[in-house]
Protein backbone atom coordinates (compact mmCIF):
# COMPACT_ATOMS: atom_id res chain seq x y z
CA UNK A 1 0.00 0.00 0.00
CA UNK A 2 1.40 3.30 -1.02
CA UNK A 3 1.33 5.86 1.74
CA UNK A 4 1.12 9.61 1.65
CA UNK A 5 4.32 10.47 3.55
CA UNK A 6 6.27 7.46 2.40
CA UNK A 7 5.99 8.25 -1.34
CA UNK A 8 7.42 11.73 -0.98
CA UNK A 9 4.44 13.67 -2.34
CA UNK A 10 3.63 15.78 0.25
CA UNK A 11 5.34 17.91 2.14
CA UNK A 12 6.33 17.29 5.80
CA UNK A 13 3.22 17.81 7.83
CA UNK A 14 1.52 16.39 10.91
CA UNK A 15 -1.96 15.90 12.06
CA UNK A 16 -4.72 16.15 14.82
CA UNK A 17 -7.78 17.84 16.28
CA UNK A 18 -6.66 19.22 19.68
CA UNK A 19 -4.18 18.74 22.47
CA UNK A 20 -4.21 17.90 26.18
CA UNK A 21 -1.24 16.87 28.31
CA UNK A 22 -0.78 13.42 29.79
CA UNK A 23 0.76 12.43 33.14
CA UNK A 24 2.01 8.95 34.06
CA UNK A 25 3.23 7.93 37.55
CA UNK A 26 6.92 8.25 36.66
CA UNK A 27 6.60 11.43 34.58
CA UNK A 28 6.37 15.07 35.72
CA UNK A 29 2.98 16.73 35.51
CA UNK A 30 2.37 18.84 32.42
CA UNK A 31 0.00 21.69 33.27
CA UNK A 32 -2.25 23.29 30.66
CA UNK A 33 -0.03 26.35 30.16
CA UNK A 34 3.24 24.49 30.53
CA UNK A 35 3.85 24.89 26.83
CA UNK A 36 2.89 26.98 23.85
CA UNK A 37 2.96 26.42 20.13
CA UNK A 38 5.53 28.51 18.37
CA UNK A 39 4.08 27.17 15.14
CA UNK A 40 0.96 25.11 14.53
CA UNK A 41 -0.13 23.78 11.15
CA UNK A 42 -3.24 21.67 10.69
CA UNK A 43 -3.75 20.10 7.29
CA UNK A 44 -7.02 18.71 5.92
CA UNK A 45 -6.74 16.42 2.90
CA UNK A 46 -10.00 14.89 1.67
CA UNK A 47 -9.57 12.05 -0.84
CA UNK A 48 -5.82 12.61 -0.86
CA UNK A 49 -4.63 9.01 -0.66
CA UNK A 50 -6.02 5.51 -0.31
CA UNK A 51 -7.00 4.37 3.16
CA UNK A 52 -4.33 2.07 4.71
CA UNK A 53 -7.00 -0.65 4.86
CA UNK A 54 -7.38 -1.85 1.27
CA UNK A 55 -10.97 -2.97 1.90
CA UNK A 56 -12.13 0.57 2.72
CA UNK A 57 -13.16 2.39 -0.43
CA UNK A 58 -15.36 5.16 0.99
CA UNK A 59 -13.99 8.69 0.44
CA UNK A 60 -11.65 9.35 3.36
CA UNK A 61 -10.24 12.36 5.14
CA UNK A 62 -6.55 12.53 6.04
CA UNK A 63 -5.95 14.90 8.96
CA UNK A 64 -2.55 16.13 9.95
CA UNK A 65 -1.04 18.24 12.67
CA UNK A 66 2.46 19.69 12.68
CA UNK A 67 3.26 21.46 15.92
CA UNK A 68 6.41 23.07 17.23
CA UNK A 69 6.01 23.28 20.99
CA UNK A 70 8.13 25.20 23.48
CA UNK A 71 8.37 24.02 27.09
CA UNK A 72 7.66 27.10 29.21
CA UNK A 73 7.83 25.29 32.55
CA UNK A 74 10.61 24.13 34.84
CA UNK A 75 9.74 20.47 34.26
CA UNK A 76 10.64 18.20 31.38
CA UNK A 77 7.92 16.75 29.18
CA UNK A 78 8.05 13.12 28.06
CA UNK A 79 4.68 12.59 26.39
CA UNK A 80 1.59 14.33 25.14
CA UNK A 81 -1.97 13.11 24.75
CA UNK A 82 -4.01 14.17 21.76
CA UNK A 83 -7.76 13.84 21.33
CA UNK A 84 -8.65 11.96 18.16
CA UNK A 85 -11.96 10.67 16.69
CA UNK A 86 -11.10 7.08 17.60
CA UNK A 87 -14.76 6.01 17.59
CA UNK A 88 -15.46 7.39 14.14
CA UNK A 89 -15.92 5.04 11.21
CA UNK A 90 -12.70 3.56 9.79
CA UNK A 91 -10.38 5.54 12.07
CA UNK A 92 -6.73 4.51 11.85
CA UNK A 93 -3.45 6.14 12.90
CA UNK A 94 -0.97 6.13 10.04
CA UNK A 95 1.95 8.07 11.54
CA UNK A 96 3.25 9.37 14.86
CA UNK A 97 6.70 10.94 14.68
CA UNK A 98 9.08 13.67 15.82
CA UNK A 99 11.45 15.74 13.74
CA UNK A 100 15.01 14.67 14.42
CA UNK A 101 16.89 17.65 12.98
CA UNK A 102 16.37 21.41 12.97
CA UNK A 103 18.19 21.77 9.64
CA UNK A 104 16.78 18.75 7.77
CA UNK A 105 13.19 17.65 7.31
CA UNK A 106 13.81 14.16 8.70
CA UNK A 107 11.41 12.40 11.03
CA UNK A 108 11.52 9.41 13.34
CA UNK A 109 8.48 7.33 14.16
CA UNK A 110 7.66 7.09 17.86
CA UNK A 111 5.62 4.83 20.13
CA UNK A 112 2.08 5.71 21.08
CA UNK A 113 -0.88 4.34 23.03
CA UNK A 114 -4.40 4.62 21.67
CA UNK A 115 -7.29 4.85 24.13
CA UNK A 116 -10.46 4.24 22.14
CA UNK A 117 -12.79 4.74 25.13
CA UNK A 118 -11.41 8.22 25.82
CA UNK A 119 -10.79 8.91 22.12
CA UNK A 120 -7.22 9.94 22.72
CA UNK A 121 -3.71 8.96 21.72
CA UNK A 122 -0.59 9.40 23.88
CA UNK A 123 2.60 10.13 21.96
CA UNK A 124 5.74 9.04 23.78
CA UNK A 125 8.79 11.17 23.01
CA UNK A 126 12.13 9.34 22.66
CA UNK A 127 13.79 12.18 24.59
CA UNK A 128 12.17 14.51 27.10
CA UNK A 129 11.58 18.12 26.14
CA UNK A 130 13.69 20.13 28.56
CA UNK A 131 12.63 23.49 30.03
CA UNK A 132 13.05 26.20 27.41
CA UNK A 133 13.56 23.64 24.63
CA UNK A 134 11.40 23.05 21.58
CA UNK A 135 10.20 19.94 19.75
CA UNK A 136 8.42 19.35 16.46
CA UNK A 137 6.08 16.39 16.43
CA UNK A 138 3.40 15.07 14.14
CA UNK A 139 0.39 12.84 14.05
CA UNK A 140 -1.48 11.59 11.00
CA UNK A 141 -4.70 9.64 10.77
CA UNK A 142 -7.45 8.62 8.39
CA UNK A 143 -11.20 8.21 8.85
CA UNK A 144 -14.30 8.51 6.68
CA UNK A 145 -16.54 11.43 7.75
CA UNK A 146 -17.27 12.61 4.20
CA UNK A 147 -20.98 12.56 3.37
CA UNK A 148 -21.80 11.83 -0.27
CA UNK A 149 -24.97 12.85 -2.10
CA UNK A 150 -24.64 12.05 -5.80
CA UNK A 151 -21.58 14.09 -6.86
CA UNK A 152 -21.79 16.43 -3.84
CA UNK A 153 -19.44 15.68 -0.95
CA UNK A 154 -19.17 17.49 2.39
CA UNK A 155 -17.48 17.33 5.78
CA UNK A 156 -16.75 19.57 8.76
CA UNK A 157 -13.81 20.11 11.10
CA UNK A 158 -13.37 21.90 14.42
CA UNK A 159 -10.41 22.73 16.63
CA UNK A 160 -10.45 24.01 20.21
CA UNK A 161 -7.12 25.58 21.15
CA UNK A 162 -5.67 23.90 24.24
CA UNK A 163 -2.58 26.13 24.28
CA UNK A 164 -1.53 29.52 23.04
CA UNK A 165 -0.02 29.64 19.56
CA UNK A 166 2.17 32.39 18.16
CA UNK A 167 1.17 31.32 14.66
CA UNK A 168 -1.51 28.88 13.52
CA UNK A 169 -2.20 27.80 9.96
CA UNK A 170 -5.00 25.59 8.72
CA UNK A 171 -4.67 24.32 5.16
CA UNK A 172 -7.18 22.48 3.02
CA UNK A 173 -5.96 20.64 -0.07
CA UNK A 174 -8.76 20.24 -2.60
CA UNK A 175 -9.02 16.77 -4.13
CA UNK A 176 -7.49 16.83 -7.60
CA UNK A 177 -10.34 16.92 -10.09
CA UNK A 178 -12.71 18.95 -7.92
CA UNK A 179 -15.11 20.94 -10.10
CA UNK A 180 -16.16 23.43 -7.41
CA UNK A 181 -15.68 23.90 -3.66
CA UNK A 182 -17.41 26.01 -1.04
CA UNK A 183 -15.58 26.75 2.22
CA UNK A 184 -17.19 28.21 5.34
CA UNK A 185 -15.68 30.49 6.42
CA UNK A 186 -14.08 31.50 3.14
CA UNK A 187 -10.33 30.94 3.05
CA UNK A 188 -8.05 33.96 3.31
CA UNK A 189 -5.65 32.86 0.58
CA UNK A 190 -5.62 30.33 -2.27
CA UNK A 191 -2.79 28.86 -4.31
CA UNK A 192 -2.37 26.11 -6.90
CA UNK A 193 0.71 23.92 -7.25
CA UNK A 194 2.29 22.68 -10.48
CA UNK A 195 0.17 19.51 -10.49
CA UNK A 196 -3.07 21.46 -10.26
CA UNK A 197 -3.78 20.82 -6.57
CA UNK A 198 -5.48 23.86 -5.06
CA UNK A 199 -4.74 24.89 -1.48
CA UNK A 200 -6.89 27.04 0.80
CA UNK A 201 -5.10 28.80 3.66
CA UNK A 202 -6.35 30.18 6.97
CA UNK A 203 -3.78 32.05 9.04
CA UNK A 204 -4.08 33.19 12.66
CA UNK A 205 -1.66 34.96 14.99
CA UNK A 206 -1.64 34.99 18.79
CA UNK A 207 -4.23 32.25 19.22
CA UNK A 208 -5.31 31.91 22.85
CA UNK A 209 -6.20 28.82 24.84
CA UNK A 210 -9.89 28.04 24.40
CA UNK A 211 -10.29 29.74 21.03
CA UNK A 212 -12.71 27.81 18.81
CA UNK A 213 -12.18 27.27 15.09
CA UNK A 214 -14.93 25.64 13.04
CA UNK A 215 -15.01 24.89 9.33
CA UNK A 216 -17.29 23.20 6.82
CA UNK A 217 -16.49 22.25 3.25
CA UNK A 218 -18.66 21.14 0.35
CA UNK A 219 -17.34 20.19 -3.08
CA UNK A 220 -18.33 18.54 -6.34
CA UNK A 221 -16.19 15.67 -7.63
CA UNK A 222 -17.53 13.03 -9.99
CA UNK A 223 -15.13 10.19 -9.17
CA UNK A 224 -13.47 8.61 -6.14
CA UNK A 225 -9.92 8.57 -7.53
CA UNK A 226 -7.52 10.04 -4.96
CA UNK A 227 -5.14 12.92 -5.57
CA UNK A 228 -2.10 10.66 -5.19
CA UNK A 229 -3.46 8.20 -7.75
CA UNK A 230 -4.12 10.99 -10.24
CA UNK A 231 -0.68 12.52 -9.74
CA UNK A 232 0.91 9.13 -10.33
CA UNK A 233 -1.13 8.78 -13.51
CA UNK A 234 -0.04 12.21 -14.71
CA UNK A 235 3.64 11.58 -14.00
CA UNK A 236 3.43 8.21 -15.74
CA UNK A 237 1.98 9.83 -18.86
CA UNK A 238 4.57 12.60 -18.57
CA UNK A 239 7.36 10.01 -18.46
CA UNK A 240 6.04 8.22 -21.55
CA UNK A 241 5.78 11.47 -23.49
CA UNK A 242 9.25 12.58 -22.41
CA UNK A 243 10.78 9.32 -23.60
CA UNK A 244 9.04 9.61 -26.97
CA UNK A 245 10.14 13.21 -27.44
CA UNK A 246 13.70 12.38 -26.43
CA UNK A 247 13.84 9.61 -29.04
CA UNK A 248 12.61 11.99 -31.72
CA UNK A 249 15.09 14.64 -30.64
CA UNK A 250 17.99 12.18 -30.72
CA UNK A 251 16.98 10.98 -34.19
CA UNK A 252 16.69 14.54 -35.48
CA UNK A 253 20.08 15.40 -34.03
CA UNK A 254 21.69 12.32 -35.65
CA UNK A 255 20.30 13.19 -39.07
CA UNK A 256 21.52 16.77 -38.76
CA UNK A 257 24.99 15.63 -37.69
CA UNK A 258 25.20 13.17 -40.59
CA UNK A 259 24.55 16.01 -43.02
CA UNK A 260 27.20 18.11 -41.31
CA UNK A 261 24.72 20.92 -40.82
CA UNK A 262 24.39 22.88 -37.59
CA UNK A 263 21.07 24.66 -37.57
CA UNK A 264 20.90 26.62 -34.31
CA UNK A 265 17.35 27.81 -34.88
CA UNK A 266 16.12 24.26 -35.45
CA UNK A 267 17.75 22.97 -32.26
CA UNK A 268 16.30 25.82 -30.22
CA UNK A 269 12.88 25.12 -31.73
CA UNK A 270 13.04 21.43 -30.81
CA UNK A 271 14.09 22.33 -27.26
CA UNK A 272 11.21 24.76 -26.90
CA UNK A 273 8.72 22.21 -28.21
CA UNK A 274 10.06 19.66 -25.72
CA UNK A 275 9.78 22.08 -22.81
CA UNK A 276 6.28 23.20 -23.78
CA UNK A 277 5.09 19.63 -24.25
CA UNK A 278 6.44 18.53 -20.87
CA UNK A 279 4.96 21.54 -19.10
CA UNK A 280 1.63 20.97 -20.80
CA UNK A 281 1.41 17.37 -19.61
CA UNK A 282 2.46 18.29 -16.09
CA UNK A 283 0.01 21.17 -15.87
CA UNK A 284 -2.91 19.72 -17.80
CA UNK A 285 -4.97 19.02 -14.68
CA UNK A 286 -5.46 22.75 -14.12
CA UNK A 287 -8.82 24.21 -15.02
CA UNK A 288 -9.41 24.85 -18.71
CA UNK A 289 -12.49 25.42 -20.85
CA UNK A 290 -14.70 22.43 -21.47
CA UNK A 291 -14.16 20.74 -24.83
CA UNK A 292 -16.65 20.96 -27.71
CA UNK A 293 -15.53 17.76 -29.44
CA UNK A 294 -16.22 14.26 -28.15
CA UNK A 295 -14.32 11.06 -28.96
CA UNK A 296 -15.09 7.38 -28.55
CA UNK A 297 -13.62 5.27 -25.75
CA UNK A 298 -10.03 4.35 -26.73
CA UNK A 299 -8.21 1.08 -26.38
CA UNK A 300 -4.64 0.75 -25.10
CA UNK A 301 -3.37 1.28 -28.65
CA UNK A 302 -5.17 4.64 -28.78
CA UNK A 303 -3.26 6.26 -25.88
CA UNK A 304 -1.02 8.24 -28.21
CA UNK A 305 -4.02 9.50 -30.16
CA UNK A 306 -5.73 10.48 -26.91
CA UNK A 307 -2.71 12.52 -25.82
CA UNK A 308 -2.68 14.18 -29.23
CA UNK A 309 -6.32 15.19 -28.86
CA UNK A 310 -5.54 16.65 -25.44
CA UNK A 311 -2.55 18.59 -26.76
CA UNK A 312 -4.64 19.99 -29.62
CA UNK A 313 -7.35 21.11 -27.21
CA UNK A 314 -10.02 18.88 -28.73
CA UNK A 315 -10.77 17.31 -25.35
CA UNK A 316 -10.45 18.58 -21.79
CA UNK A 317 -8.69 17.08 -18.82
CA UNK A 318 -11.87 15.55 -17.37
CA UNK A 319 -12.67 13.54 -20.50
CA UNK A 320 -8.98 12.72 -20.94
CA UNK A 321 -8.76 11.22 -17.43
CA UNK A 322 -12.04 9.31 -17.82
CA UNK A 323 -11.07 7.76 -21.15
CA UNK A 324 -7.50 7.09 -20.09
CA UNK A 325 -8.74 5.12 -17.09
CA UNK A 326 -10.76 2.88 -19.42
CA UNK A 327 -7.64 1.83 -21.32
CA UNK A 328 -6.22 -0.04 -18.33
Amino acid sequence: MKHFLHNGLLIVIAFTFSFIWFMSPDEPKAEMNQFKFEELTIVLMPEYNLHPDEDITDPNLLIGFHGKIMNQSKDEIKSVTVRVPAKEKNFVVSLAAVQTSDTEETVKEIKYKLNEDEESITLQFPEAVQPGATLKFMLEYFYTPIKVTNEQKEFSYSYSAIADADLMNLMLFEPLGTESLTATPASQKQATDTMGVKMHLYEYKNVKTGDEKQYSFSYVKVDDVTTVEKVEQITSEHSELTEALNEEQIQAKSETTAKGVFNAELIVGIALILIIAILFVVMFMKKRKQRNTKVNNPSIADKKELRKLLAEGKIGEKEYMEKLSKTK
